[in-house]
């Protein structure tokens, strides 16, 4: 066991639980015995009494860090009511998170990405274009998915538009494997397209996505494009 002297001028317990605070956020991740020395400066003359908390057990004056903390907890899913400070190792993607306080919430973040690994949050991206007025089921995008992801209920945060609007409702229907799982849809007069997507769709590895324009086309729906977007 490690020891750490808390000494210097001013109150010891406001030396120490600044100590303390800092092995909460993960600052001091080493097992130290914490020991107080009151040296001048109008402090109270001793260490500090009562229960430690956070990462800490026992009383002061000689409170300790709890054995095995702070932890890292390998597991698919974050662990619940983390301390702050505390480590995660996702081992889906093989990174490390620290659960951290930004002042106004608290969270999983990366703690170090690691080098070609996938971290949490990130994202898969469908995108294409078609010049011109696509004809009769034509088949405007044809994709292979090089890793797993989930497109969300009404695809959120996926865009598409057209330069010149369609005449009438036009709606693109997207396919996997062959099934169609919803549409991108232009309302008469649009050029900004919605999303008719009322399930999530999980997509693996060598899965097919076909865009298909209508089997009626549109008369004057121009140059469409469009990004869809899956969680990894």
């Amino acid at each position: 066991m490690n020891t750490i002297k808390v000494s210097g001028t001013g109150d010891p317990e406001t030396r120490i639980a600044s100590l303390e605070q800092a092995v909460n956020y993960g600052e001091v991740i080493l097992p130290f015995l914490i020991v107080g020395e009151a040296e001048g400066g109008g402090g109270t003359g001793g260490p500090p009494s009562g229960p430690a908390g956070g990462w800490l057990e026992g009383t002061y004056p000689n409170p300790t860090i709890k054995p095995g903390l702070p932890p890292i907890i390998i597991s698919t899913t974050p662990p619940t009511a983390p301390l702050v400070g505390a480590l995660w190792w996702r081992s889906t993607d093989g990174n490390l998170y620290i659960y951290y306080d930004d002042g106004t919430s608290v969270q999983w973040v990366p703690a170090m990405a690691s080098v070609g690994k996938l971290t949490a949050g990130q994202f898969y991206l469908v995108a294409g274009a078609l010049s011109g007025v696509p004809t009769a089921s034509l088949s405007v995008g044809l994709y292979i998915a090089a890793m797993a992801f989930t497109f969300p209920v009404a695809l959120t945060g996926s865009q598409a538009s057209a330069r010149i609007a369609a005449t009438a409702q036009t709606d693109f229907d997207v396919k996997v494997n062959g099934v169609s799982k919803g549409s991108i849809r232009w309302a008469a007069a649009a050029t900004v397209a919605t999303f008719v997507w009322t399930a999530a769709v999980s997509i693996v590895v060598g899965d097919r996505i076909e865009i298909l324009a209508p089997a009626t086309p549109d008369a004057t729906l121009t140059d469409p494009v469009w990004t869809l977007k899956g969680s990894i």
